[in-house]
């Protein structure tokens, strides 16, 4: 840790069970994130980012060049995958 300047304060232990919490959070978020890319092809990497983004499967279709139907079942697969490979929570 840094050390405080004059005119800081420590944090309270509130700010700190805080802080370590959210560096904790991401730690977890950055490991799925690392986990399902490695677990789905470039394609399917694609496809499940656009569609967690909020896209509809005509959305995403368009913007791949892909056809909607394509779409709807690489999210298919990608669900069957992630089921199987990670850990109900």
């Amino acid at each position: 840790p840094q050390p405080l300047l004059a005119t800081q304060e420590a944090p309270s232990p509130t700010e700190e069970d805080d802080l370590s919490r959210a560096l904790v959070e991401e730690e977890n978020y950055l490991a799925l994130y690392a986990r399902i890319s490695s677990l789905l092809s470039p394609y399917e990497n694609r496809v499940w980012w656009l569609y967690l983004s909020g896209r509809t499967a005509k959305e995403i279709g368009d913007m791949i060049g892909r056809d909607e139907k394509s779409v709807q079942n690489a999210v298919y697969r990608i669900r069957q995958k992630l089921r199987r490979e990670l850990p109900s929570p």
